[in-house]
């Protein structure tokens, strides 16, 4: 889908949030 942000809804409402997500999940894994 394309968003109008050029990112998901949920990154444009809470960018920070999905960023500790990523890291989380990286931190997960290592």
């Amino acid at each position: 889908r394309v968003y109008a942000g050029a990112e998901h809804p949920h990154v444009a409402q809470q960018p920070e949030v999905l960023d500790i997500a990523a890291l989380n999940s990286k931190n997960k894994r290592a």
